[in-house]
């Protein structure tokens, strides 16, 4: 495109600045939620996003966040500075990380000046920048907003995650005009009797859901059973990191993303596990089941043995101690069968299918059942 020198496109848009060194990642996610309406202070938005000053916010988080609210957005990987130009004149905002400080990219090579900026507008040689680091300054008292050279930013776009990962001229782009979605409103999420679901509706209902995983859940809510409501938060988040994981991976590559992200190879669940009883050969440990969740598998829940969760020593079957009292002989039930089952050659979805019969007929042997289709 040939420039002149009146070329200029700017869109609309709020700078939040950031009331921390670590909060420029939440204060751009409150610019883009105010233009949906969204009004919510640094500190709800930094608790969703899991952003802290270890982590910041990272990409995946960023994008959680977003799904959570049904903001509609794409991701560019190798972006260009062409690109993020045509994209603003399409009525999009350019969320992007880069290095911001110092200016020159070669005193960076550890990648540990990494900043989050809205670019919502340019000129023939300048990008113009929503930048939360932008405070007062006594020759310039503009609060929030600034310009970077193009050929400057284009050097110094990239950055890397808390976990390493290198994210080079990385992009989300967002519409600032899209009309509100009737269906992607704010995600409503309730705390529900998994106990009593189990014995009425469906046995498998787990930890976590939505209408996609458990279609008799309402769309637009995710329901947390309540023996997990004290790590409403974290389930939350994982759960939403795994849903953004499945646009391009399938379920099972998903989880073991999210395990490779988690796994703390030199911490160890750091309880004492109780012997429950003995199957044959098969110990059944009762486990601190909130701290597998955070150094092993977010995904973990109830139950579990090596067949299905490599971290499990061979020969052990995992209780998770959130599981209620009452439960835990079925959830033994279960593994045990899906165990043996497994053992010999049994795909998972099988053995599954039947150490969930197993469990039904021991919950009905109990009287705790009322199944709706009995």
């Amino acid at each position: 495109m040939k420039y002149t020198y009146f070329h200029t496109v700017i869109l609309p848009i709020q700078s939040y600045v950031q009331n921390t060194a670590y909060t420029c990642g939440v204060a751009i996610l409150r610019d883009i939620l105010k233009t949906r309406g969204v009004h919510l202070s640094e500190k709800e938005v930094a608790k969703m996003s899991q952003t802290d000053e270890v982590r910041g916010t990272s990409p995946d988080a960023l994008l959680e966040t977003l799904d959570s609210y049904g903001v509609p957005y794409t991701v560019y990987k190798k972006a260009t500075t062409a690109l993020a130009e045509e994209t603003i004149r399409l009525g999009h905002v350019c969320l992007v990380p880069y290095q911001a400080w110092p200016t020159h990219l070669s005193k960076i090579p550890d990648l540990e000046g990494g900043h989050w900026s809205i670019i919502f507008g340019f000129n023939k040689t300048h990008f113009f920048l929503a930048d939360p680091a932008k405070h007062k300054l006594k020759t310039d008292h503009i609060l929030g907003f600034r310009t970077i050279d193009k050929k400057r930013f284009q050097k110094n776009w990239i950055d890397k995650s808390y976990d390493d990962k290198v994210y080079t001229r990385w992009m989300v782009s967002v519409p600032l005009f899209a009309p509100p979605s009737k269906e992607k409103r704010k995600t409503k999420v309730k705390i529900v009797d998994g106990y009593t679901l189990r014995n009425t509706i469906d046995i498998d209902f787990g930890m976590v859901g939505d209408h996609a995983v458990y279609p008799y859940i309402p769309k637009g809510e995710i329901w947390i059973d309540q023996c997990f409501a004290a790590e409403k938060d974290s389930i939350l988040a994982s759960f939403l990191k795994r849903k953004t994981l499945m646009r391009t991976e399938r379920y099972e590559k998903a989880k073991s993303a999210l395990r490779t992200t988690n796994l703390h190879t030199s911490q160890s669940v750091h309880t004492k596990p109780d012997v429950l009883s003995k199957h044959k050969d098969i110990t059944i440990r009762l486990v601190s089941g909130k701290k597998v969740r955070r150094y092993y598998d977010p995904s973990f829940s109830f139950g579990g043995h090596q067949y299905v969760y490599s971290y499990v020593p061979k020969k052990e079957i995992w209780i998770d101690d959130a599981a209620p009292k009452a439960e835990r002989k079925y959830i033994i039930v279960h593994e045990v069968e899906e165990y043996e089952r497994m053992k010999r050659g049994m795909s998972y979805d099988n053995a599954h299918d039947y150490a969930n019969a197993v469990e039904k007929q021991a919950r009905r042997a109990d009287g705790v059942t009322q199944y709706l289709r009995d």
